[in-house]
């Protein structure tokens, strides 16, 4: 089950007379339920679904993988990892006026490996069964929740019911 909270955001929109006008809309986010370690997902894979390799098997293996990936992106090499996606190098620089004047050794500030991950494995459309939906309270919510709960309050503030100003307070 995928939990998610309505949250506004700004938009701009074309109104009844044509004009383009600030608005608000509620968007769905999607909001975690946890997170698992490495060693918690590698048991997972070890455990659940009848792998014939163990958690260290597993470890190793990424291990190697993203030492493979990193040493083919910084030769230049774009790296397409089955089902993963791509692993491909980016470079952040500083913009010259005069492409003369560039000098990778000072206007070259990082290199990145960055992930264009693969339509199969990012996305739930082309699973067979859809995931179940849960609304649930944003993260400021239910902090706001919890901090209330602890002094005692009787009451507390919504921003997914308060008004759209509110939520850009």
């Amino acid at each position: 089950m995928i939990n998610f909270s309505l949250n506004y955001r700004k938009v701009t929109v074309k109104n009844s007379s044509g004009d383009m006008v600030v608005a608000y809309k509620a968007y769905a986010t999607a909001q975690a339920t946890g997170k698992l370690t490495c060693d918690e997902f590698l048991e997972h894979q070890e455990n659940k679904h009848n792998s014939v390799y163990s958690k260290s098997d597993y470890r190793a293996m990424i291990h190697q993988i993203c030492l493979g990936i990193v040493d083919r992106c910084s030769d230049g090499v774009k790296v397409q990892v089955g089902n993963f996606g791509a692993f491909y190098p980016s470079i952040s620089a500083n913009g010259v006026t005069d492409p003369s004047l560039f000098f990778p050794s000072s206007d070259i500030k990082k290199v990145y490996v960055n992930w264009a991950k693969n339509r199969r494995f990012a996305n739930f459309d082309n699973n067979k069964e859809k995931p179940a939906y849960n609304k649930v309270l944003t993260k400021v919510d239910e902090a706001n929740a919890v901090q209330a709960n602890n002094v005692g309050s009787d009451s507390m503030v919504l921003h997914t019911t308060a008004s759209k100003e509110a939520a850009f307070a």
